[in-house]
């Protein structure tokens, strides 16, 4: 698609979403033009996570970004939070029961709250992302995202065993 993708402006009414019964999603623009199977994506999902929301075809090409969730209606809006917190679904680490580096790699074995998960991170450079002081967030090789909320809650050796291999 060569067309520059639709920019909706302040306000609401610019486009429909509908569910299909398979459970896909339909975009309708403003101008009548409809498309099937869309994605829904956020352009900044860790700094600006309810701003420029992307609107992509069945072949990935965007087709629409809105500036905030708050300018889609009610019920869109309901559908589009629906799908991005499936597509950014992520578990929250209450504890480190094992943790070690090789190379650049990091092995853990934590416990979450979706229960005990292994998570293999490679180039922690960019694959750990520190959110505040606080809150950490880590992407492993698999797209899998694993948030601490805030390190000080965890006991003291999750911690400890946290310092010696991500500082």
């Amino acid at each position: 698609m060569t067309d520059q993708p639709e920019l909706a402006p302040n306000g609401a009414g610019r486009v429909r979403l509908i569910r299909q019964m398979n459970g896909s999603l339909s975009l309708v623009l403003g101008s009548g033009k409809s498309f099937s199977g869309i994605s829904i994506v956020r352009a900044a999902p860790l700094s600006r996570p309810n701003n420029f929301i992307c609107f992509l075809d069945s072949t990935g090409q965007e087709i629409y970004m809105v500036r905030d969730l708050s300018h889609l209606s009610a019920e869109d809006r309901v559908l589009v939070e629906t799908e991005l917190q499936l597509r950014y679904i992520s578990s929250i680490i209450r504890r480190i029961v094992s943790v070690r580096r090789e190379a650049g790699t990091l092995y853990c074995k934590a416990e979450t709250d979706r229960g005990l998960r292994e998570l293999v991170v490679r180039n922690a450079d960019d694959s750990v992302r520190w959110m505040s002081e606080r809150r950490v967030l880590l992407i492993d090789v698999d797209g899998n995202r694993f948030e601490i909320p805030n390190i000080g809650s965890l006991d003291s050796k999750s911690a400890r065993m946290l310092r010696q291999n991500l500082w």
